[in-house]
Parts: structure tokens; C-alpha cells; sequence
């Protein structure tokens, strides 16, 4: 992650911290990291910063009033343009492993339908880190997308 630091505090030396937060059963690593922020000027260059108190590797109030406060720097100044021309086709490889495919061989994949994909984290799906696939019906009578169920509700606009 990159922060932004304003610069604005009285001169001295201040550890800045930043630990994992944690929103699942599966083991992680509650190891924390620590870096000192230290301004130039007079004052007391061997006095240890002090350490500010963490909320917890699990709180997720914190970590949602932190998060919704994250901001772009998009602006006239700092632009965040798209490449909207596109000249390069890559290929992305997705496994579930469900599957077992021998070496340079190809297996057959998914029929087609629209995928929802993201990482093992929940959360993440809110930040952006996710996306979607949409595989086209094959030539092949099972390749094609089934249609909906007959009692499924329309979709509504709000």
C-alpha cells in the first residue's frame, strides 16, 4: 500500500506501523511492521519514538473507517489515465483445481457462463481486487450457457 505523509507534525522522530487485518478463519501471520518517520531539525535524535497502540489484528470496525477513508490522487495534477487502445492480447491461466491437467496438454475448461472471480479474502472484493469472466457458448450442445430457471425474478432498476 502507499501513503501519503503530510509533513506537519513538530519536528522529532515517530515510528509509523502497519500490521494485517485479519477477517477469516485460515491461519495467517499476525506479524506487525515498523519503520521510523524522522524529521530533520533540532530536537532529541536518541529518544525512541513511541509505539502507538494497535486495535487488533480482527477489528473490523477500524479497518472499515480506515479504509473508507482512502482517496485517489486523480486530479489535472496527478492524472490516473486508462489505456483505452488496446494492442496486446494476454492470457491468463485460472485454475480451481478441480481439474488435473498433464503438462503441454490442453484439458478441457469451464462451459460457458459468466464467472465471478476474486482471492480467498471477502473483503477484497469490495476494495476492486476482483473481476469478472465471460466465456462464450462453445460449437458443442454441452459448451452452451444454460438459460435462466423459469422462477427466477427479473432484475429491477432502483
Amino acid at each position: 500500500m502507499d501513503v501519503l505523509v503530510t509533513a506537519n507534525q513538530t519536528p522529532g522522530r515517530y515510528y509509523m506501523v502497519f500490521s494485517p487485518f485479519v477477517d477469516t478463519t485460515a491461519p495467517s501471520n499476525e506479524n506487525i511492521t515498523m519503520g521510523i518517520f524522522q524529521y530533520n531539525g533540532t530536537y532529541n535524535h536518541s529518544e525512541t519514538p513511541v509505539s502507538p497502540e494497535l486495535l487488533g489484528f480482527t477489528n473490523k470496525n477500524d479497518a472499515g473507517n480506515f479504509t473508507i477513508q482512502l482517496r485517489s490522487l486523480n486530479s489535472e495534477e496527478h492524472p490516473s489515465t486508462v489505456p483505452t487502445n488496446i494492442t496486446r492480447n494476454i492470457t491468463i491461466t485460472v485454475s480451481v483445481n478441480t481439474q488435473p491437467c498433464p503438462a503441454n496438454k490442453t484439458c478441457s475448461g469451464l462451459d460457458g457462463g459468466v464467472w465471478f472471480m476474486h482471492c480467498h479474502l471477502e473483503r477484497h472484493a469490495s476494495w476492486g481486487m476482483d473481476t469478472v469472466l465471460i466465456v462464450g457458448d462453445g460449437k458443442e450442445k454441452h459448451q452452451k450457457v444454460f438459460p435462466p430457471p423459469k422462477d427466477m425474478p427479473p432484475c429491477t432498476v432502483s
